[in-house]
């Protein structure tokens, strides 16, 4: 499996591909010290474009909040970003943090979110539950 993480102070990105069998999600782990706003996006299609392979053909994200005791609370999810009332603020939002933009026709994931200090973890999958192809999750601090 190919996997490959870049990090600065403003964003992460996790360039994955998701197996068959048991790695039909994966997750990224987030820790906020303060109070943040963000982007969280997760594509597959949108790669095509660039030369990639391979790519998952309609990605979902969910964000969950780790709590005391192992569990964890589900805060939101996103498919198909452009279908959804909040597809211009996201696409907004997207500017402001740097990101390229997205083609609200495409079956990308992306979600505005405003997360309190605490754990986080976001987890990618296929809308179809194959879990195949190639994804890249992004993570963004607006500011």
């Amino acid at each position: 499996m190919k996997h490959r993480t870049i990090a600065t102070n403003r964003w992460l990105s996790e360039d994955l591909h998701l197996g068959n069998l048991c790695e039909v999600s994966r997750k990224v782990s987030l820790w906020m010290r303060e109070p943040e706003p963000g982007l969280l996006r997760k594509l597959g299609p949108t790669l095509a474009g660039f030369g990639v392979e391979g790519t998952t053909p309609d990605p979902k994200l969910t964000l969950y909040r780790n709590v005391p005791g192992g569990d964890a609370e589900l805060i939101a999810g996103q498919d198909n970003w452009g279908d959804g009332p909040d597809a211009g603020t996201t696409a907004a939002v997207a500017a402001l943090a740097g990101a390229f933009p997205l083609d609200p026709g495409n079956n990308e994931a992306a979600l505005v979110v405003a997360l309190e200090p605490g754990a986080y973890t976001v987890v990618g999958s296929s809308s179809d539950g194959s879990g195949n192809g190639v994804v890249l999750v992004e993570i963004y601090e607006v500011k």
